[in-house]
């Protein structure tokens, strides 16, 4: 399949798999492949989300591209290959939904982004548990623990267009803390979300993203442990499974999301249920949704709900 094809076949979304596997846990690189056993066996075939009431395998034409090459111990050069192919959905004016792989995929959505809309013309969303601002190289241009930080620092993207959320544990340090205050970035720890409530600190960050175009990086560690066991660096006091389908789902609702990733499964430390990966394709989907209420029904508001599934309707 090339980009030709998915001009030609109107495809609204490409599923790509970006088997990055430079974590110092492994096993990341098989999340993709072991992602698209699990949606064949869990009925892949439909698609009817009941919060909205909407099938959006009927409304999207929705692919698989297949997926990325990978250079064995070349980080560079396999970043760079899934740049390209991201890049590739990009032009075809699809959407691409990125499996990866370790978070060092977060690099290959600034590359494509600012490839295909230019410096400075897009917001990113960082989900994920801890930081990811080093400002160590590792003697690599760019690992998981700084993409973003990287794309500012190459005039990517502006400071205030940088979203991070989920943040808790025992990675973090003052002099993160202080760049992030620095640059500018609209950050909201988990403290935040404890302190002033999930729903109020919700409902500032969708105003915080209003009208800007997304890049999503969600790394599977932001969710609590006791509900994906199978990430790379888990950390207590995560949200839970259904918070984040209903982040994922208004995002895609409300926002242009151009690329939204995948990160950090590890199919290895899963349990016998693969509950980690039914976790994942529950977020799938409740983005495809969303986009499929954006883009088909012209519905932008995230916090529609279809009413019939919020009343029976019987009382007398």
């Amino acid at each position: 399949m090339s980009k030709e094809d998915l001009i030609a076949g109107k495809v609204d979304v490409a599923i790509v798999g970006v088997p990055s596997d430079f974590n110092a846990t492994g096993g990341q690189g098989w999340a993709a492949n072991q992602m698209r056993i699990i949606r064949t066996i869990d009925t892949a075939n439909k698609g009817y989300d009941r919060h909205v009431s909407i099938d959006y395998m009927k409304e999207l034409n929705i692919v698989d591209y297949g997926n990325a090459a990978q250079s064995m111990f070349q980080m560079g050069l396999s970043l760079a290959e899934g740049a390209k192919v991201v890049g590739e959905i990009l032009d075809a004016g699809a959407t691409a939904m990125v499996i990866g792989g370790s978070h060092d995929t977060e690099a290959v959505g600034h590359m494509a982004m600012v490839k295909k809309f230019g410096p400075k013309n897009y917001a990113t969303i960082h989900f994920d548990a801890h930081e990811d601002t080093y400002d160590v190289s590792l003697g690599t241009f760019v690992h998981g623990g700084r993409a973003r930080r990287w794309a500012w620092e190459k005039g990517w993207i502006k400071g205030e267009d940088l979203h991070s959320l989920g943040m808790r544990g025992a990675y973090g340090s003052p002099e993160i803390l202080k760049w992030q205050r620095e640059v500018g970035e609209r950050y909201h720890y988990m403290a935040e979300f404890e302190e002033k409530g999930f729903d109020a600190t919700w409902k500032k960050v969708l105003e915080e993203v209003k009208g800007k175009r997304l890049y999503i990086s969600f790394d599977v560690d932001v969710v609590d442990p006791s509900h994906v066991p199978g990430v790379s660096n888990p950390d207590p006091g995560g949200f839970t499974s259904a918070q984040v389908i209903r982040m994922v789902r208004e995002l895609a609702i409300q926002n242009e999301v151009a690329v939204i990733d995948f990160c950090e499964y590890t199919p290895l430390l899963d349990d016998r249920h693969y509950n980690t990966a039914l976790v994942i394709d529950r977020l799938m989907r409740a983005f495809l949704a969303g986009k499929a209420l954006r883009d088909k029904k012209g519905i932008t508001d995230p916090n529609y709900v279809d009413p019939q599934v919020l009343d029976h309707g019987q009382e007398k």
